[in-house]
């Protein structure tokens, strides 16, 4: 059962402790690719737009990013100055200071700002679309099977949250129950794989619950989710990535939508 924890601190403001140590499993894991600095940035980055860490929340202590993350003391401060220079993080001296974070720079995008980011990403929006169907109806069928009680639980809180949420928490709800699916499938590899998906889809995914041209598309996904989240508490694997695949296909036919809207403004 996930129980809220009532002296919780703000790096996870009034999320349940259970919720809060799978997103700090999923983001603060041990550096086991690339280079350490790059890994560090990136897995804070993502902590912050994704979701995990909301706006004023503190960091923990160096030395347990040091411990969790795998690295050293000098290139997790390299990190962190160079996310304060994108203005995501700031630090506060004395005795209550510490890094907090400062922006998730999230504001609405318009679609022809959609449009042209779509643009920009030319030949590797359609590779990622690829990935995203490839990768997150696996996890979503390895999640029925390996998940624990205690995960499942998780899954249906962050479910909870996301039916609730306004729309301006949409994505970042969206994004964090995605990245539990993937979590409770048990394979770095694969979170790694949609952690990437989710970063580098962020603008574009924040956008969708605003494209009206296929009906409500908040409603739709928010049904979507449940039948996800129940296959996997059935321990259903088919159903859980028939019902991950289903969710997927929407949403890119929304996207696709955003690329044929390009493909005639730049033929018009």
């Amino acid at each position: 059962m996930v129980t809220r924890d009532s002296g919780a601190t703000s790096v996870h403001d009034a999320m349940p402790t259970e919720v809060a140590a799978v997103l700090d499993d999923v983001f603060f894991r041990h550096a086991h690719w690339h280079s350490a600095y790059e890994v560090a940035v990136q897995r804070l980055a993502q902590a912050i737009k994704l979701g995990a860490l909301s706006v004023g929340a503190q960091l923990p202590p160096e030395r347990e990013l040091v411990e969790r993350l795998g690295v050293s003391r000098t290139t997790l401060r390299e990190a962190v100055r160079s996310l304060q220079q994108q203005g995501y993080l700031k630090t506060s001296r004395g005795r209550l200071g510490g890094t907090f974070v400062a922006s998730r720079q999230i504001r609405r995008l318009s679609r022809a700002e959609v449009t042209r980011i779509t643009r920009e990403m030319g030949d590797t929006l359609g590779e990622l679309i690829d990935l995203r169907a490839s990768v997150e109806p696996a996890a979503a069928e390895l999640a029925a099977g390996r998940a624990t009680e205690g995960q499942v639980e998780v899954l249906r809180w962050l479910l909870e949250r996301s039916q609730s949420a306004a729309v301006s928490d949409l994505r970042q709800t969206d994004s964090t129950l995605h990245i539990a699916i993937a979590h409770a499938a048990n394979s770095n590899r694969i979170l790694d794989l949609v952690l990437e998906e989710q970063m580098r889809l962020h603008d574009i995914l924040a956008y969708l619950p605003f494209a009206r041209e296929n009906g409500d598309p908040i409603a739709r996904s928010t049904g979507q989710h449940g039948s996800i989240v129940d296959a996997i508490a059935r321990r259903d694997g088919a159903a859980a990535r028939q019902a991950m695949t289903e969710h997927i296909a929407g949403t890119n036919d929304i996207i696709f939508g955003l690329l044929q809207r390009r493909s005639s403004g730049r033929s018009s």
